[in-house]
């Protein structure tokens, strides 16, 4: 008889903890996923950051900028300067503007790169400036060596960007006639908070 209620006691359990699923409160996180391809060479980049636009009243600061960053390392803000850490080897950070409709927001959107005398219409989202790090090696949070590239030497640029429920994608390409770069990231941006 006592077999017979355990047995009764196991069905009963597995009924309950096999049901719809309506009660199943499992968060499931994304895996982050992200790589830097510089010339042909490709780095994983497994962190994001976000630095939000402005969304106060004080005209002394723009409401349609925002920063994304992307490396293999820790990024932190101090003294609203960024710091990092010396486990940082690869590096990417956009300065980025949204669509003038979109102000105070992370707008899904294209950002191509702004190049000067070129009837670029800075109404739009784009890309106001990019930099490139590779190969870094870090002390005490200061460069030793590395390399870099910079979008204002590129002839070309463009950043996707796309978020749902905190979870961004972003790809992104620059080229000019010696370098080419692209990558893309999925997975949460860890936001810093700026002083404003």
């Amino acid at each position: 008889m006592k077999k017979i209620h355990a047995l009764f006691a196991l069905v009963l359990l597995l009924t309950v903890s096999c049901g719809d699923g309506d009660h199943n409160n499992t968060v499931v996180y994304p895996t982050v996923n992200g790589a830097l391809t510089v010339n042909g060479v490709t780095k994983n980049i497994n962190k994001g950051y976000v630095i939000k636009p402005y969304t106060g009243t004080d005209p002394n600061y723009d409401q349609r900028r925002f920063y994304v960053i992307l490396s293999d390392g820790d990024v932190t803000l101090f003294n609203n300067d960024l710091v990092f850490s010396d486990n940082t080897h690869q590096l990417i950070d956009f300065n980025l503007y949204t669509h003038e409709d979109a102000a105070g927001s992370v707008q899904n959107a294209t950002y191509n790169l702004y190049i000067p005398k070129t009837g670029f219409d800075m109404g739009n989202a784009f890309i106001d400036h990019t930099n490139i790090s590779t190969n870094l090696v870090l002390q005490n949070g200061q460069v030793v060596s590395g390399d870099g590239l910079d979008s204002d030497d590129m002839d070309a640029g463009q950043l996707t960007l796309a978020h749902t429920d905190g979870v961004y994608t972003l790809a992104f390409s620059f080229s000019n006639d010696g370098n080419t770069v692209s990558g893309n990231f999925t997975g949460t941006l860890t936001e810093l908070i700026y002083e404003y």
